[in-house]
């Protein structure tokens, strides 16, 4: 199944972003590339310039060999695990850590109400795709998705 995110009528079609519903699988390329982590749920995210309809909520990228299922899986740990007996959660992800802190008592587990998108590539097309996509979201809504911290590198 093969979803649009923002502006990808100008990617080939072996970069098109793949969803994946439901629990991470071994069909995750060990490869570098670009991902994105969207709310299921069907609604709009309000974001400062209009709704973002694509419910996009994290972009992110890998460059190591074997870095989109490792980053997906640490992702959704550092989303849904707390450090043994506080309520803060463990490192290793800034987006997971983000979800844990902010969303996670609103939306639920976010193995339950997040999905993600990937799209393999090199590790120089990674670092490229990443900042184009962060800087459309950003020129379309004024701000990076929710889960993310920092603005996008120019390219």
């Amino acid at each position: 199944m093969e979803e649009e995110i923002l502006d990808t009528k100008d990617i080939s079609e072996e970069y098109k972003a793949t969803v994946l519903y439901g629990e991470l699988s071994d069909t995750i390329p060990e490869t570098a590339g670009v991902y994105i982590i969207v709310l299921e749920e069907k609604k709009a995210i309000g974001r400062l310039l209009g709704a973002d309809n694509e419910r996009i909520m994290y972009i992110g990228k890998t460059v190591n060999k074997k870095g989109l299922i490792k980053r997906l899986r640490k992702f959704y740990y550092c989303a849904t695990t707390n450090k043994k007996g506080k309520n803060v959660p463990v490192d290793g992800h800034s987006g997971g850590r983000r979800y844990f802190l902010t969303s996670m008592e609103e939306l639920g587990d976010a193995r339950k109400v997040l999905n993600f998108l990937y799209v393999k590539c090199d590790k120089k097309e990674a670092e490229k795709k990443e900042s184009e996509l962060l800087n459309e979201y950003v020129s379309k809504f004024g701000e990076v998705p929710p889960l993310n911290s920092q603005l996008p590198r120019k390219i």
